[in-house]
């Protein structure tokens, strides 16, 4: 019995459609709720940790501007703490935005929108990313363009009725019939993106994330560096403390 030919193209245009989907799953709900789960588990401890970190080095700064003046000079405090701020800036903006992430993620995965997908939600993405994404149209129209923005924020809020609501636009839309002459690199490039995503966070974190005994293993060694920072603060502010009560020249200028 003879077999029907096998279509290269619509084998090619289904090809990286999966790996178009694949990836924006990786970059979207699975994303979101792996980071999330991280940054709960783990996040919130390094973030404690990181500014006990920061606490000590101002504090260790300060004390070395405070010996390099003598002990009859007045001390401008104000301008002490004008040179700590612009010296720390950094740091402190990304500690205030992991506490901020770590937040958030507690939020989110709190929130309604952590969800299972409904059935028919893959179904209608798939479709949807076909209609509308460059990598199938040579001639890719604005329209396009932001309908497909749209698809993508809403499906990596897992904002199911949004997608229903965007479906309604982009089903009547007719479905590409051939590749575009690049598709082979396009085929290639997303491989290459879909491992890259794998091998960077959150999901090099997956296998602490999955296994309790590691990740009990990991949350005691941070709690075990953030009591080390602590005593080395408390020891920094005795030093702090004894500096100040040892200088003669009088109060300080506030």
């Amino acid at each position: 019995m003879p077999t029907d030919p096998i279509d290269y193209d619509q084998a090619l245009l289904k090809r990286l459609l999966r790996l178009i989907v694949r990836k924006q799953e990786l970059l979207g709900p699975e994303y979101f709720k792996l980071s999330a789960r991280y940054q709960v588990a783990v996040g919130s401890i390094e973030a404690e940790l990181e500014l006990l970190k920061l606490q000590v080095m101002r504090l260790r700064r300060r004390i070395q501007l405070l010996e390099a003046f003598s002990a009859s000079e007045v001390i401008d405090e104000s301008l002490i703490e004008r040179a700590l701020a612009s010296e720390f800036y950094q740091q402190e903006l990304e500690i205030t935005d992991q506490l901020r992430q770590t937040d958030q993620s507690r939020d989110f995965l709190r929130s309604p929108l952590v969800k299972d997908e409904p059935a028919e939600a893959e179904a209608i993405f798939c479709e949807m990313i076909f209609k509308l994404h460059p990598a199938f149209h040579d001639h890719h129209t604005e329209a396009q363009e932001e309908l497909l923005g749209d698809v993508l924020e809403a499906y990596a809020l897992s904002d199911w009725e949004a997608m229903g609501e965007l479906y309604e636009t982009v089903k009547p839309m007719a479905e590409p019939t051939a590749p575009r002459h690049d598709t082979l690199e396009r085929i290639a490039r997303t491989e290459q993106e879909i491992e890259e995503i794998w091998d960077n966070f959150p999901y090099n974190q997956q296998q602490l994330l999955a296994d309790e005994i590691k990740l009990a293993e990991r949350q005691h060694e941070l709690y075990r560096l953030i009591s080390a920072k602590k005593e080395e603060l408390a020891a920094w502010t005795n030093r702090y403390t004894m500096l100040n009560e040892n200088r003669q020249a009088g109060p300080l200028k506030n």
